[in-house]
Parts: C-alpha cells; sequence; structure tokens
C-alpha cells in the first residue's frame, strides 16, 4: 500500500519531528482495527506519539482509511495546540483527499514530482510495540 502526504503535512512533519517510519506504523494499527475516531466521509483521526513520549500528549493526525492502494495523511496537530478539527476544515481535508486518491496513478506521480503531494518510505519492516 503506498502512503502519501499533503504539502501542509509534510511541512508539519518536519516541524514536529514525526518520521516516515511513525506514519508507516500508524497505518500499520489502522489496518489492524487501531482507529482514535471515525470522521466519516473516509477520514480517521489517528494519534502519533511524540518521540520519546507517549500519544496521549501527543499528535493527532487526519488520514483517509487504508484501503488497497493507497492511504494519505492530510492535516496534523499537536493535542496541546488544539482539542479538535472545525467542521471547515474537516471537509476540506476530505475534499483533498477525495481529489488525490480518485487520481489515476500516473497523475498522482504528476503531483507528487510538482511536489504537491509526497511519497512516505514504508519498504522497512514496521513493528508495533509491545
Amino acid at each position: 500500500m503506498a502512503v502519501y502526504v499533503s504539502r501542509k503535512f509534510h511541512r508539519w512533519m518536519r516541524e514536529c519531528g514525526v518520521v516516515d517510519g511513525d506514519l508507516c506504523r500508524s497505518v500499520l494499527e489502522m489496518t489492524q482495527g487501531l482507529v482514535d475516531a471515525d470522521l466519516g466521509g473516509g477520514l480517521l483521526k489517528k494519534r502519533i506519539a511524540r518521540n520519546g513520549q507517549g500519544k496521549r500528549g501527543g499528535f493527532r493526525t487526519i488520514v483517509t482509511k487504508p484501503k488497497l492502494e493507497a492511504c494519505l495523511f492530510v492535516y496534523g496537530f499537536a493535542k496541546g495546540d488544539l482539542g479538535n478539527i472545525s467542521a471547515a476544515r474537516e471537509l476540506h481535508c476530505r475534499d483533498i483527499a477525495r481529489k488525490f486518491l480518485s487520481l489515476p496513478l500516473d497523475q498522482r506521480k504528476k503531483e507528487i514530482e510538482e511536489g504537491a503531494f509526497f511519497e512516505v518510505n514504508c519498504n522497512a519492516q514496521v513493528r508495533i510495540p509491545v
């Protein structure tokens, strides 16, 4: 399964120290049914731990439901900065996700080449801590 992030999410990742492995681990958890909230319309809210800390005080991400071919992280925020996203932001996230994931593969690649989206490297084996 391909994992993608929007340009805004990619910038947020760099600022917060979230790495590809964090996202890959989250996708694996979601495929096993570990989801924090189903926002409807194909969007989920998923917690990501801060580096060296737990998920409780960590980050929240808005991500599409993992499907066979792809998953897209659209928005991220620290729990301390924002309790939840607004209805307008949720609608915007849903729109971005729907448009990107409905593109044919060659058009997705073009969007990535142009820097609008980034593909996450999940080639390394990701394990869920026990």
